[in-house]
């Protein structure tokens, strides 16, 4: 069996065996991180989308699959603090 052979095979068998599944499940994302600060300080994530002077097109966006960025993420957390203190 050649190299490339061996490596599809395995590959094929990791992706069956749910190993890189389990990779991906375990990633904490931008958007759940917000959901759950969001969750814990009791405020509507669109409220605080708004409040970091982000569209709410892009809250939108988000809830249709399109992952925040790093920075964005940022806004929206700053804004949750500084409602909250």
């Amino acid at each position: 069996m050649s190299v490339r052979s061996r490596a599809g095979a395995l590959m094929q068998s990791l992706l069956t065996s749910g190993a890189v599944m389990h990779q991906f499940v375990a990633m904490y994302d931008y958007l759940s991180q917000m959901r759950d600060e969001a969750n814990r300080l009791d405020i509507d994530l669109i409220q605080a989308v708004k409040s970091a002077g982000i569209p709410t097109s892009t809250y939108w966006r988000w809830m249709n699959g399109v992952a925040p960025t790093e920075a964005l993420t940022r806004r929206v957390l700053d804004a949750m603090y500084e409602g909250n203190s």
